[in-house]
């Protein structure tokens, strides 16, 4: 089993409740790249060129995930997943999909976790992959809810600006891919109501309803409309802007919030429009070429597979611990694991990503029924559903298990130990005993065994530790009686 990610979830719970609301300014990226002036001048005087094959592009993206110092606020597991099917889903009509170039990367900065402009560059200089989208998901992305910085060439947002129904990811994403807004100009303006819009706006112009100068005017898109919204706004029920302003013809101009890279709240956006996907096939296939790594997609995972959970054993779990197994998923590569107090899953006090098929779960409560659940997801789908919910009770008496009464002051050392080197055991001893030592991996395979004779006092035996893989393992001691205690074992490399 590796173990990507995992971490207690009470306070975590606590954040959530205490979460505030999404920060008013929705993105911190402003104006259009040289590369889109260029493009869109070329389209122009050639607009028959395509850059669309209809294939799937496949871009690979890193995802880093941002705690405090103390590694506390990390963006929850499953939410990362559903941040990511919406992504997917959204470019699916631009035939562009996203696949994770390796496993998450956690950072514990409580400077990158609330971070400035300059916070944010150091962050992404300090950590970006090469080849690969890089998005940063941090707790306060400058006071937006996201942004594209150009320098070190990546993607900083927001938490609560990352739920499921939210687009501010994908819009974000168009940055990267050259799109601007389409209210080019306007930025940190409020167009005055019932007077004709100026000709420009802060050096750029201004974008009439007539199309007339569309090629050069606003997000330099004609198939987009007029927008002079700068600020969130929400639509009305034909996904417009209800705040109507005139320009600079007298026409009226109303703001398309289906766009997602409007300013409209997310239950109006749902599309790029015809050119903008054109521009982002052309800067993929230009300046992004490093992206383009011609990876094999697998599969989904089937939404009719059969899920089985293995119900461990109360004999080998303790008070606070459990090794929780599965049998595998076809086409799973990762598993998103929970385990809650309540049936319905709402209080999770652990849970983690893992590839293997198997997870040590801690935090357990004593004599209280737990209940978990996984979800299994491979590179390039997230979308997948968890599996049906399974229980166990962890232990009230686990004397036998997790303790032996005529041992003192055990100890197993170093922590991790080589996979070639020896595990010294040490303890104080009440009285004279023979032990059985067994050495078992997370499947409750038996990896070595061996023997110590303990007289009475101060008693230390070195275990060989033979070409075991890095990893987590148990070492169960046992005593002439059957009485056993179980402790972990970190073998490294």
């Amino acid at each position: 089993m590796k173990r990507l990610f995992t971490f207690l979830s009470f306070l975590f719970i606590v954040s959530l409740i205490s979460a505030q609301n999404k920060p008013d300014n929705y993105c911190g990226y402003t104006g259009k790249s040289e590369w889109l002036i260029q493009y869109q001048k070329d389209k122009h005087s050639n607009p028959s060129v395509s850059n669309r094959s209809g294939a799937i592009t496949w871009l690979p993206l890193q995802i880093h995930v941002v705690g405090d110092d103390n590694g506390n606020g990390y963006f929850q597991p499953r939410n990362i997943l559903d941040a990511l099917c919406t992504l997917n889903e959204d470019f699916e009509d631009s035939d562009i999909r996203f696949y994770l170039k390796d496993d998450f990367n956690y950072l514990n900065n409580t400077d990158w976790f609330v971070h400035n402009f300059g916070n944010g560059r150091d962050m992404m200089r300090q950590n970006n992959v090469d080849n690969a989208v890089n998005a940063y998901i941090v707790e306060d992305p400058a006071g937006n809810c996201g942004y594209y910085s150009p320098g070190p060439d990546a993607l900083a947002i927001a938490k609560n600006c990352s739920g499921k129904d939210d687009h501010t990811f994908s819009h974000e994403v168009g940055h990267y891919l050259s799109l601007p807004h389409p209210f080019v100009g306007w930025e940190g303006e409020t167009p005055e109501r019932g007077v004709n819009a100026p000709e420009f706006i802060n050096g750029r112009e201004v974008e009439k309803v007539d199309r007339s100068n569309c090629y050069q005017a606003g997000d330099g898109f004609c198939d987009t409309d007029a927008d002079y919204l700068s600020a969130r706004w929400t639509c009305n029920g034909d996904s417009r802007s209800s705040q109507i302003y005139l320009d600079p013809n007298g026409e009226e101009v109303s703001a398309d919030g289906t766009l997602y890279m409007s300013y409209a709240n997310d239950g109006c956006s749902n599309r790029f429009s015809e050119e903008q996907m054109d521009a982002m096939h052309a800067n993929i296939n230009d300046e992004r070429r490093d992206l383009l790594l011609n990876p094999s997609p697998l599969p989904a995972i089937d939404p009719n597979a059969t899920i089985t959970l293995n119900t461990p054993d109360p004999s080998v779990i303790g008070t606070t611990e459990a090794l929780l197994d599965w049998e595998p998923v076809p086409n799973a590569t990762y598993y998103l694991i929970q385990v809650a107090l309540v049936p319905n899953m709402s209080l999770v006090i652990d849970q983690g990503i893992v590839k293997g098929t198997s997870f040590l779960a801690s935090n357990l409560m004593e004599g209280r029924p737990h209940y978990w659940r996984i979800r299994p997801f491979n590179e390039f789908n997230f979308c997948g559903d968890y599996s049906q919910i399974a229980s166990f009770r962890a232990m009230a008496d686990v004397t036998s298990v997790n303790d032996l009464k005529e041992l003192a002051d055990f100890k197993l050392a170093p922590q991790p130990v080589g996979s070639n080197e020896q595990l010294t055991i040490s303890f104080l001893a009440s009285q004279a005993q023979h032990y059985k030592l067994r050495m078992m991996d997370l499947n409750g395979k038996t990896v070595q065994t061996d023997q110590l004779d303990a007289f009475q006092g101060q008693v230390q035996h070195q275990m060989n530790i033979n070409n075991a893989h890095p990893g987590l393992y148990f070492l169960e001691i046992s005593n002439e009686a059957g009485e056993r205690m179980v402790r972990k074992v970190m073998v490294g490399r």
